[in-house]
């Protein structure tokens, strides 16, 4: 199931969204939005800030070691950046 639902959102879903956007009359967002890869299917917390050169998205995940469920910690899993589109 997993495998199906990322072929779905990597597949015909990109291009039959695009067409509802563009039939909608949905304007472009303010940002450009590429170069994120994914999905992922971890239990992650995802972390938006709001910077002067655009947005910065961050996931994290917890990671318990040798069974120390008192003391996890925080691994980020992936950052992107997104930068406000010219013009």
């Amino acid at each position: 199931m997993r495998y199906f639902a990322a072929a779905l959102a990597l597949g015909p879903a990109v291009p039959f969204g695009a067409w509802m956007a563009r039939t909608s009359h949905v304007p472009d967002p303010p940002f450009l939005w590429d170069g994120i890869l994914g999905p992922w299917f971890d239990n992650n917390l995802a972390i938006l800030q709001d910077t002067e050169d655009g947005l910065v998205i961050s996931w994290v995940t917890g990671v318990v070691e040798h069974q120390d469920h008192l003391h996890p910690r925080l691994e980020t899993v992936e950052v992107a950046a997104i930068e406000p589109r010219e013009g």
